[in-house]
């Protein structure tokens, strides 16, 4: 297929083969991987979760795979109709770290803090 350098390689309705579409596929999950593990593993490493940093990768992963379903497939009014890949976000770093420094201040464990950081990333999208 030749092209101009100024040319698009698809078009809107076209569809690459299934070779070219498995490396883009792979290419996106990995770049995904980074922004979705990191604000995790920074949570884990800051207030010493360790123990607990893989069970938090995996719901990471795990919520971040339900919300990208939910805005591919557009359950009712909910979703874009498009893959649109849903992670966590740094933006809730200071609030989720201040929640936890302040349950190990009064002498929570890694049990409470990590329910009251499920708390907190449950209330605070709900606050907008």
């Amino acid at each position: 297929m030749e092209h101009d350098k100024g040319d698009l390689i698809y078009g809107l309705d076209d569809k690459p083969s299934v070779k070219a579409a498995s490396y883009a596929a792979l290419q996106h999950v990995l770049a995904s991987f980074v922004g979705i593990i990191t604000p995790t593993l920074i949570i884990g490493g800051v207030l010493g979760l360790g123990e607990h940093v893989p069970y938090l990768i995996s719901m990471a992963l795990m919520v971040s795979g339900v919300g990208t379903f939910i805005q591919a497939r557009r359950i009712g009014p909910v979703g874009a109709g498009m893959i649109c890949v849903q992670g966590t976000s740094f933006a809730f770093l200071g609030s989720v770290l201040g929640a936890g420094f302040l349950v190990k201040a009064n002498g929570g464990g890694p049990d409470e803090m990590l329910a009251t950081i499920f708390g907190v990333c449950f209330l605070v999208p709900l606050s907008r």
